[in-house]
């Protein structure tokens, strides 16, 4: 998790906030919905922030029907490890 802070902090710093790193550790993958609800932004904005995470390699999108879910890999590598 320090390390995505870190990686967050130098690639996006203008979307940075402790709530939406610990948001990333919550589930294996993200959606809008859930940094909404822990960062208090409106849905536009989440996109955006999500978008930006999978734009700096931090997450990764993937489209499962209708809605995009981002899969934070590093955390997805650790668990099946």
């Amino acid at each position: 998790m320090d390390q995505t802070i870190e990686e967050v902090k130098e690639k996006c710093p203008k979307i940075y906030s402790k709530e939406l790193v610990e948001t990333l550790f919550e589930n294996p993958y993200c959606k809008g919905e859930f940094i909404e609800k822990a960062t208090g932004v409106e849905r536009k904005a989440a996109a955006r922030y999500l978008h930006q995470l999978n734009d700096a390699g931090i997450l990764e999108c993937q489209k499962i029907g209708k809605t995009n879910i981002y899969i934070n890999t590093k955390l997805m590598e650790l668990l099946k490890a």
